[in-house]
């Protein structure tokens, strides 16, 4: 997949390979899935993305989930949120 920034028109390119997401969901938010994903930069802008996260992973109801966790946090994961306004809520 190609992914071409919106506002300077140019290609998108790799930087930084095996982002974890972590996908946070419920109220408060909890751990629910983590996916692998890269992170994409625009070279004019600055701009930055993660894309190409595979639809299987790590879930929550897994046995390995916990130690997959605390893999994806100490290797930076980025956590996304299922409401807009969770993240500033939750994360501080």
């Amino acid at each position: 997949m190609i992914i071409i920034c919106n506002k300077c028109g140019l290609q998108l390119r790799p930087k930084k390979i095996g982002v974890p997401v972590i996908f946070m969901f419920m109220d408060p938010p909890e751990p629910y899935k983590i996916r692998e994903s890269d992170e994409l930069e625009c070279p004019g802008c600055g701009l930055t993305v993660l894309a190409g996260l595979p639809e299987s992973g790590d879930e929550h109801f897994e046995p390995t989930f916990s130690a997959s966790l605390k893999n994806a946090k100490k290797r930076g994961g980025v956590k996304v949120y299922e409401h807009p306004g969770d993240k500033g809520k939750y994360d501080r």
